[in-house]
């Protein structure tokens, strides 16, 4: 199996911490992660997760896949 090229950066969670914490009570902290994340990179978040791609006020677009 081969590997894109951009998934070889690693993003520090501390980095991402402060926005993750700012979506607490709408979805988990392991999603807010990736949201967060997304949202830092300018990038949709892929989900198979229907119910995140319906929370409110998310920073980045959601597409559901699978």
């Amino acid at each position: 199996m081969r590997c894109a090229a951009w998934w070889t950066a690693v993003a520090p969670t501390s980095a991402l911490a402060d926005a993750a914490r700012e979506l607490r009570g709408a979805i988990s902290f392991c999603d807010a992660l990736h949201v967060a994340l997304a949202a830092s990179l300018d990038v949709p978040l892929l989900t198979a997760d229907a119910e995140l791609s319906r929370a409110p006020k998310l920073p980045c677009k959601v597409e559901v896949v699978g």
